[in-house]
């Protein structure tokens, strides 16, 4: 298996959008309501939300592939775009997510290894 990071770029809008909601709906449908769920979803992962975010230039999406598939992303914050000032020298992860079957089909392959 091999890993690979490719940033994202603006054309790659869609496929984050669709990684984005589907790991994240995997993660939190079961602990939230449906209709909380669907709020968030409406405001966090819009095109235009996402869009800004990418053009946000303290931020920065990686995909992860597993092979040949896009299995998640990551987002990397830097200088103003970090939650907490932290200053030039320090990054902070703000989300990781890889989808379930990844993670179940990673784990077979731990287990069998």
């Amino acid at each position: 298996m091999t890993i690979q990071f490719k940033k994202c770029k603006l054309e790659d809008l869609h496929v984050l959008r669709d990684i984005s909601i589907e790991t994240f709906q995997d993660t939190y449908s079961k602990q939230n309501k449906p209709e909380n769920m669907l709020a968030y979803l409406d405001r966090a992962f819009t095109p235009q939300q996402l869009e800004r975010e990418l053009a946000n230039g303290g931020s920065q999406f990686y995909f992860i592939y597993f092979d040949e598939d896009a299995a998640g992303y990551l987002k990397v914050n830097t200088n103003d775009a970090q939650s907490e000032k932290m200053g030039k020298e320090y990054l902070g992860i703000e989300r990781i997510y890889i989808k379930n079957t990844v993670m179940m089909q990673t784990m077979e392959i731990l287990l069998h290894n």
